[in-house]
């Protein structure tokens, strides 16, 4: 059952999977298993908000996440403007 989950582990007695909270997977960029969550080499939007909301306009780059971390080669994006 595990394995027909994307990105998910079987770590021998749970599934689990590791992702970054407050953000999520930038959806038929070609990278990632598109699964909706932040993980391991994606491209990911930053959720500031809580709700729908997280901004309008343009995306643009927000940071990343090199190696050497839990999550790794993560690519970050926002929306450039946050409220009106």
């Amino acid at each position: 059952m595990c394995a027909s989950i994307p990105g998910a582990n079987w770590n021998g007695t749970s599934c689990e999977i590791t992702f970054l909270r407050n953000a999520y997977e930038r959806i038929s960029d070609a990278l990632g298993n598109e699964n909706g969550l932040c993980e391991s080499n994606e491209t990911c939007i930053i959720a500031r908000n809580i709700g729908a909301y997280q901004g309008h306009g343009n995306l643009v780059a927000a940071g990343t996440i090199g190696t050497g971390t839990t999550i790794e080669n993560v690519e970050l994006l926002a929306y450039e403007t946050n409220g009106y």
